[in-house]
């Protein structure tokens, strides 16, 4: 006989409450929870001062312990510790506490216990670590002072946070607790195509009422700010692994990250001149600024390794190097690129360009190849610097992406097209399929007068238009696993899908052709916008508000139409839908486009885009389109 250990599904446990033999959703109760916790933050403000010189001070001397290993560990130490073959020598013994010593590398204070551990360890006792409110020193079982590990006690910390109580903070702690309550079901509930259209309305929207809708979404991030000592931060949800949904600190991307949000708040300062939405948006790219500094490192340590070496593609995946310009490197240059523009500061152009020059080995290795993440999108935040800082060097690299493209892209019957992210063809779309791909190929060649760049996005369009289904007047979504709620079945073939968003669509086909008519203007491109707009038109304005796969997104595709067409059927059009998409947002709120509508400030789904779009709706002349990855107003590509 011998006493092995292995790992066991832990089975469900009935420890959710249960009403009427159903469990209670925390979310149901949301108001309620909210309402609770608002009435006790303000006891607490109301009752600060005879807590802070009366009842906390009688906490202070209070034994507390501190846990700097979990019990369950020293428990499963003590246990295999009684092992036969580790009692028959007390050597083998302590060498098998050794393990002890496997932590300290990610914090070396850990070593300072380790004496106090074993000997706790060989008295048959789980170790254990005592310290007081006010102080910051931490003491062994037996009371020997070990270090002052804390650079503030427990009590001044909790001091500070009396004193921080506030209505601004209330409203980010509240925010908290509602993305928290509605996160685990985020993942098992496919409704983040919300019911937010409204009867049609004629009523035409005045500009000064798109800015205030936009301004009053730059107040609500300034709310949502984090307070924080070095940087400036929000919180947002995050898909983890395509699966589930945890709040995080916004990363630095332009899709939902920081760079989106700066990119807003630039405008919206600019536009409006309210000084306090350009200074967070300073803020924010100082932000940025510090996680390019640490992504310079890793690229820096990236080059170190030759392709063949083993540590290489784990340097290149450090900081999400991607290249493209929603989640990649690209996202800093079209971020920096427009905020030279907007703030009539050269030196940005030229740090943009700086980063750009990390780019080559990086596109060289993509395997993306799209807008959102891989080279095209990349090609496209290039053009937009070179439009206002033609430089030389600048369109080296650009040539490099449309030559990394044309590399990689497979042929097929129909035509030519990238297969991305393990799908088993290539999509007809604008954020991951050939609309977009073959977009910034057409623009490539106009700026390069290379034919070849030109001959291979006609074969790209040519392969998307054998997915165009005339009985849905789109183009189908040959993603298997689209969310059901913001999708249609073709009910011919149950296996084709459609959305009809930005992202993948009608809606964004109709958007890149409109965004390349200069370079490809023909008969059947100008029947794909009209089919495109008659689509959106009729189903695509009843969603969320996001600009990724929601109606503030779709209604750049008939605002594009209006300037670029003149046409008086798009003016009408536009002033209809946009009339019935603000009135949707009033008498509802704001929807995002992540499950259940949760308020998160990003770009792409969430706040940010909204006020852009907004913006960009009531001064179109100063605003462009960030959807088709445009330059500044003024630059010329």
């Amino acid at each position: 006989m011998h006493l092995t250990m292995q790992r066991l599904a832990a089975l469900v446990s009935q420890n959710r409450p249960q009403l009427n033999e159903r469990e209670v959703r925390a979310l149901d109760y949301q108001e309620d929870i909210v309402r609770g916790f608002t009435r006790m933050y303000r006891l607490l403000s109301r009752v600060r001062e005879p807590l802070l010189s009366t009842q906390l001070p009688r906490f202070a001397r209070d034994r507390m312990r501190v846990i700097l290993r979990p019990t369950r560990f020293y428990a499963l130490l003590l246990l295999a510790s009684y092992h036969p073959d580790l009692l028959r020598d007390a050597l083998e013994r302590d060498r098998f506490f050794d393990r002890l010593w496997l932590n300290v590398d990610g914090w070396s204070d850990l070593a300072r216990f380790i004496p106090a551990e074993r000997q706790d360890l060989w008295m048959g006792d789980i170790p254990c670590f005592t310290t007081t409110p006010e102080s910051r020193t931490i003491y062994t079982a037996d009371g020997t002072p070990v270090m002052d590990l804390y650079k503030v006690s427990a009590l001044e910390l909790t001091e500070r946070q009396l004193r921080s109580l506030n209505e601004r903070d209330l409203v980010r702690q509240t925010w908290i607790i509602k993305a928290s309550l509605a996160m685990p079901h985020m993942g098992t509930e496919k409704n983040s195509a919300l019911p937010t259209l409204i009867a049609p309305h004629h009523q035409p929207v005045e500009r000064a009422r798109l800015l205030s809708l936009s301004s009053s979404i730059g107040r609500r991030l300034e709310e949502l700010l984090l307070p924080l000592d070095t940087h400036t931060g929000w919180l947002g949800m995050t898909l983890v692994r395509t699966k589930t949904w945890d709040l995080q600190s916004l990363r630095t991307d332009l899709y939902d990250g920081i760079s989106g949000i700066a990119l807003f708040l630039a405008y919206l300062g600019a536009i409006t001149g309210e000084t306090s939405a350009t200074n967070l948006a300073r803020r924010a790219l100082a932000s940025v600024r510090q996680e390019i500094a640490l992504a310079r490192s890793a690229m820096e340590e990236w080059r170190k390794h030759p392709p063949e070496d083993d540590h290489a593609e784990q340097h290149r995946n450090t900081l999400g190097l991607n290249v493209g310009v929603f989640d990649g490197w690209s996202s800093f240059i079209y971020l920096l690129t427009h905020l030279s523009q907007l703030w009539h500061e050269p030196t940005l152009a030229q740090e943009a360009e700086e980063l750009a020059a990390y780019l080559p080995e990086l596109i060289a290795h993509d395997e993306h190849f799209d807008i959102i993440h891989g080279t095209a999108g990349c090609l496209l935040s290039l053009l937009s610097l070179y439009a206002i800082h033609p430089s030389p060097r600048v369109l080296d690299i650009v040539i490099q992406c449309g030559m990394h493209l044309l590399a990689t892209a497979q042929t097929f019957p129909a035509g030519l097209g990238w297969v991305i992210d393990q799908q088993e063809q290539p999509l007809a779309s604008f954020s991951h399929g050939n609309a977009g791909i073959a977009m910034s190929l057409l623009k490539l060649a106009q700026v390069s007068g290379e034919e070849r760049f030109r001959q291979t996005a006609l074969k790209a369009l040519a392969y998307e238009r054998s997915l165009f289904v005339p009985e849905y007047q789109n183009w189908a979504d040959l993603r298997p696993d689209e969310d059901e709620e913001i999708s249609e079945s073709n009910s011919s073939h149950p296996s084709q899908r459609f959305m009809v968003a930005w992202c993948h669509g009608a809606p964004g086909i109709g958007l890149a052709r409109l965004g390349t008519l200069a370079q490809l203007d023909d008969k059947q491109v100008r029947q794909e916008i009209d089919i495109a707009l008659a689509t959106t038109s009729a189903r695509g304005l009843g969603l969320n508000h996001s600009l990724c796969h929601g109606s503030l997104g779709n209604l750049d595709l008939l605002l594009t139409a209006t300037r670029l067409l003149n046409r008086q059927e798009d003016h009408e059009r536009l002033e209809m839908a946009l009339s019935q998409v603000v009135k949707s947002i009033e008498t509802h709120g704001w929807a995002t486009g992540v499950p259940l509508g949760v308020e998160i400030p990003g770009l792409m789904t969430g706040l940010a885009g909204m006020g852009y779009e907004l913006l960009r709706l009531a001064e179109p002349e100063q605003v462009p389109s960030v959807l088709l990855i445009a330059p500044p107003i003024g630059g010329t590509a």
